[in-house]
């Protein structure tokens, strides 16, 4: 589904796009990532479809919340919700690379929730019998 669109206004669950003479609804939750095609922008929808409107990119960045879309470079703006995995400044949504540029990372980075996998401070190890467990204080009490 490749469509041109000519106008496009907001709700606060997703954008009506303009589709001849008709608007039609499109929710946040289906749009993955929207990328700059010249003068043209393509919204990404889930299920591979996408939508090429006339708008910049700018135009759709002041459009979208700030809560769910965020500009990852001159040419990409990003569902957060989409994201499946980053690795350096590439951005995994579904198969797709997207890549984060240098003026955007720092934002970008700040919507995420990192944990990092660690090792345990605490090496363990099969004890064969009870001379392997050391000793506490109480063991020593009553001896």
């Amino acid at each position: 589904m490749n469509t041109k669109s000519e106008s496009i206004c907001h709700v606060k669950d997703g954008l009506f796009i303009r589709q001849k003479d008709f608007f039609r609804k499109y929710l946040y939750t289906d749009i993955q990532w929207i990328e700059v095609d010249g003068s043209y922008c393509e919204i990404h929808l889930m299920q591979g479809t996408k939508i090429i409107i006339i708008h910049s990119l700018t135009e759709m960045e002041q459009k979208l919340p700030s809560t769910i879309f965020v500009r990852i470079h001159r040419s990409y703006i990003v569902n957060m919700h989409k994201v499946d995995a980053f690795i350096g400044n590439i951005l995994y949504v579904e198969k797709k690379q997207l890549p984060v540029s240098c003026p955007y990372s720092q934002q970008v980075s700040a919507c995420f929730d990192i944990l990092e996998e660690t090792k345990s401070p605490f090496k363990y190890r099969k004890r064969k019998n009870k001379k392997d467990i050391p000793s506490t204080k109480e063991d020593n009490f009553h001896n």
